[in-house]
């Protein structure tokens, strides 16, 4: 076990590893538990000190760093949001200490692959299958764990195989991206080197005649960017933030996009690309190159917001 400074002070583990970013963390006795980059990593805040233990043989001290992004200054980026609204301030003084996290790039696609139409509790249930089944097994601190199965064992697999983890549909597209990403048709690395628009565009746009990353929208390609690929400025827009935009921030928005929002949210329809776009940059526009964050708390928020009237 050893410990790493949260430099800015700000870091609410229960905040950011439940807000959606990453699946299948569990608190146990006091500390998170969750499985990533290959390894069963272990966390607890004590203070301005981040406890940190791992399965793995890499510098634990570099690799929590790096997966919380504490070398990133929190209140620096989010100056800009302090005087913008009352909403936005109330997401950051209620979720205070969230932080995007840094995902590995391979497990973030997964995890997203598996999220269409899904709530989190099913997207933990197929992470957990598919890890169960085609995963390697690592024993940890008396316990059983299964890393995130990787491109090749998954590109090994039938799709009936996959079925069987409780993936329905989406093992079409999981066998689909798991192939061009083992066969290095997708070059991870490249696409984190470009900038953001120019990422996303490869991420949806097809080659000879194929989309290469099957199954992935403009709404998975902007959470793949912003949880693994350093992308701030993703703003991510699923019914949660469609219905914040709506009450809160209409008025950013002229008569067409606010009729196609207004219409994709009274169906339960998903954003045409066009309007998914635009919204995303009106929001980019509002909020400044670090919307992403702003997106986490506004989502955070209007889940907990919704979630109270449910019980009311």
């Amino acid at each position: 076990m050893i410990s790493t400074r949260i430099t800015d002070g700000l870091l609410d583990l229960n905040h950011t590893l439940l807000s959606g970013q990453a699946f299948g963390w569990s608190k146990i006795n006091g500390f998170w538990y969750g499985v990533a980059y290959g390894q069963v990593l272990k966390v607890k805040r004590d203070g301005d000190l981040l406890l940190c233990d791992s399965s793995g043989v890499d510098d634990t001290h570099d690799l929590f760093r790096r997966y919380f992004n504490l070398d990133e200054n929190l209140p620096n980026l989010l100056e800009r949001f302090e005087d913008l609204d009352f909403f936005i301030q109330r997401g950051m003084v209620r979720f205070r200490g969230l932080r995007l996290l840094n995902q590995q790039p391979w497990e973030c696609i997964l995890s997203f692959l598996c999220s269409s139409h899904s709530n989190i509790r099913s997207i933990n249930n197929m992470i957990h299958n598919l890890s169960m089944k085609f995963g390697e097994r690592i024993d940890f601190d008396g316990m059983t764990f299964h890393t995130i199965p990787s491109p090749e064992a998954l590109n090994r697999a039938s799709t009936n195989e996959l079925r069987s983890c409780k993936v329905g549909y989406r093992a079409n597209y999981i066998k689909k991206v798991a192939y061009e990403v083992s066969e290095g048709n997708v070059d991870i690395n490249a696409l984190m080197a470009l900038e953001y628009d120019v990422a996303r565009s490869k991420m949806l746009t097809l080659d000879k005649g194929h989309k290469i990353m099957s199954g992935v929208g403009p709404k998975v390609a902007d959470c793949i960017l912003l949880f693994s690929m350093g992308k701030n400025e993703a703003f991510p827009c699923d019914i949660w933030i469609s219905r914040v935009i709506l009450a809160n921030y209409n008025h950013l928005l002229d008569s067409d996009l606010l009729a196609s929002l207004s219409r994709s949210i009274e169906h339960k329809i998903p954003l045409s690309g066009g309007t998914y776009m635009k919204i995303g940059d009106v929001m980019r526009e509002y909020f400044g190159s670090n919307a992403g964050y702003a997106q986490q708390y506004l989502f955070s928020l209007i889940r907990q917001e919704y979630g109270r009237k449910q019980t009311d």
